[in-house]
């Protein structure tokens, strides 16, 4: 982890700090005229907790930048304080803890424990971190005071995690609506060029009303085709058709030729011809008979290209 990475530590470790003491002070703030032993208790239990924190985790700013051994951690803190310089900075023995805190976290909130876990995956992780001997342990040694540790730590523990995890949520999140997006996008394009290589096929149709000699224009626009798609033009085509455009170009086949072998056949062959051979077979003709008074001459038969 670079400097900047332990300074984030360091810049949440004090954020957790802060608001398990902001949670103590509420709780004597709004009940500070209340009458009940009970509550004076828990006030008075509050209270000593927000003086074991301040005391004993907290660190002056330029107390730490002479007595610290990590001052490049110090950096993120200060660039983000502002007037009322807001931010809290932690002891080195406290930091050291949060940087183990924050392995753990990065050890049970991931994505291989949120497939497993799924919804109970902070609550899981919290429980296990809460039972860590080695990380309890560890806080134990942040203060020279050894009472309500167990509490402060479940506090401290709790708080922290929750807020990875709600980060860690954050960026899934995130991440999902970008790869949903990014696959959207990518069917909208495959669609799109779906319709636009569609929009290029030559339809027979076209090819039997083409009135240029030895059909040239469907010959050029057939040619633009294959050019485009090579072996993939049979996805335009039915089998049929294909079969049609080989007799067209004097191709033998097989009618046991799948559309991939008949494309096939016709890229090689139609790049060879500057027209279409055997138009004649893709052309409609309509058979006249003249009319004539004797009925003993033989009729004139006139063939014609519709």
């Amino acid at each position: 982890m670079g400097a900047d990475g332990r300074g984030k530590v360091r810049y949440v470790g004090g954020w957790a700090i802060r608001k398990s003491i902001e949670k103590s002070r509420r709780y004597v703030h709004e009940n500070k005229l209340s009458q009940s032993s009970l509550v004076r208790r828990k006030i008075a239990h509050e209270m000593k907790k927000i003086e074991l924190l301040e005391n004993n985790v907290l660190v002056n700013h330029e107390v730490l930048q002479e007595s610290t051994t990590s001052l490049e951690t110090l950096h993120v803190i200060e660039s983000r304080q502002y007037r009322e310089r807001g931010l809290l900075h932690i002891s080195d023995a406290a930091y050291s803890f949060f940087l183990l805190l924050e392995q753990e976290r990065v050890d049970r909130i991931n994505f291989s424990k949120l497939a497993a876990l799924q919804k109970d995956m902070v609550d899981t992780s919290i429980k296990e971190v809460l039972w860590s001997k080695s990380l309890f342990l560890h806080f134990k040694n942040v203060s020279t005071l050894r009472e309500l540790t167990m509490e402060i730590y479940c506090d401290v523990i709790t708080c922290y995690l929750k807020m990875g995890a709600g980060q860690f949520l954050r960026d899934f999140r995130r991440d999902y609506h970008l790869k949903k997006s990014l696959a959207h996008r990518k069917s909208l394009m495959s669609k799109k060029e779906k319709a636009r290589k569609a929009r290029m096929k030559v339809h027979l149709a076209q090819i039997e009303q083409d009135r240029s000699e030895r059909k040239r224009s469907s010959h050029i626009r057939l040619l633009a085709l294959i050019n485009e798609l090579k072996e993939d033009v049979g996805t335009l085509y039915k089998k049929a058709e294909l079969q049609h455009m080989c007799d067209v170009y004097g191709v033998r086949y097989l009618k046991s030729w799948h559309k991939g072998k008949l494309s096939k056949a016709l890229t090689q062959v139609i790049p060879t011809y500057d027209h279409i051979p055997r138009h004649q077979i893709t052309s409609t003709y309509v058979i006249q008979a003249t009319e004539f008074d004797a009925l003993d001459r033989i009729p004139v038969l006139r063939l014609r290209r519709l």
